[in-house]
Parts: C-alpha cells; sequence; structure tokens
C-alpha cells in the first residue's frame, strides 16, 4: 500500500529567467518511492521524478503552500493538498 498526495501546483519552464510564466497543474506525491509526478491543468503528464536521490533534499510533506522546488526540467510551486489516496497495487499471478 502507497500514501498518494495530491496537490494543487503551478509549473514552469523557465527556470533561470527572472519573469516566468507559471502554469496551473497538479502533484502526485508517491511517498513509499518518493517520486512526483506534475500534471498539467487537464491531468496531462509534464513531468516525473523521483526525490530521494542525492542531488535534491526536498521532503513534499514539509513544503507549505508557495514554496518552490526544483525538478529536472521545471520549478514547481507547491498549491494546496487536495486530497491523500491509499492505493492498493494488486498483483495477479496466473501460472498455466
Amino acid at each position: 500500500m502507497s500514501n498518494v498526495y495530491h496537490y494543487t501546483a503551478l509549473y514552469t519552464k523557465q527556470k533561470t529567467q527572472k519573469s516566468k510564466k507559471w502554469l496551473d497543474g497538479f502533484l502526485h506525491f508517491y511517498k513509499d518511492t518518493s517520486k512526483v509526478v506534475v500534471l498539467d491543468e487537464k491531468n496531462k503528464f509534464v513531468e516525473q521524478s523521483f526525490l530521494n536521490t542525492s542531488h535534491r533534499n526536498v521532503n513534499i510533506l514539509e513544503l507549505e503552500e508557495g514554496d518552490v522546488f526544483e525538478l529536472d526540467q521545471h520549478l514547481v510551486q507547491m498549491g494546496t493538498l487536495q486530497q491523500k489516496v491509499l492505493s492498493m497495487l494488486l498483483v495477479f499471478v496466473s501460472f498455466f
């Protein structure tokens, strides 16, 4: 079982520009694997990353609304927590 946290978020590809254009989207955080998935406002995939790698020292659960963190291709600004989902991965094995 895995806890999945669903947040609203803003994201941009303009990591180095002073004036950034932020886009509306969503962030899904998978606690067990430290996986972050960024989606656009239509729930289409934007980027995913694993935050447990050595070059990222981000704990999503400690961030507050308005905090910004960096992924490989985007800056992401945290929004509000929309829901926490407990998901179960079901594996079906058949032997023939």
